[in-house]
């Protein structure tokens, strides 16, 4: 049976979208809103769940990401070796 548009999108999205560090794949593309209720569209240029690196642009999932300041955790450790040290 061949993919429907749906599934080709979605295949071609999970291919693109994946965690730089471990792999974890898109869970799907990312919903926007003009108004924040009404009018939501997909926005298959941005995952669901997977962060963007304001240092590096890579994207990653939430435990290789630091939602305080943005930044995924090998650039978190670049920046602040001393936080790793502290552990």
């Amino acid at each position: 049976m061949a993919e429907s548009f749906l599934q080709g999108q979605m295949r071609r999205h999970v291919e693109q979208f994946r965690c730089a560090v471990c792999g974890t794949p898109s869970s799907g593309p990312a919903y926007e809103s003009m108004d924040g209720l009404h009018h939501r569209w997909s926005n298959w240029n941005r995952p669901a769940n997977l962060h963007w690196c304001r240092d590096c642009g890579r994207y990653v999932c939430a435990e290789h990401f630091s939602l305080s300041n943005g930044y995924c955790a090998e650039c978190l450790e670049k920046r602040y070796p001393q936080a790793r040290a502290a552990d």
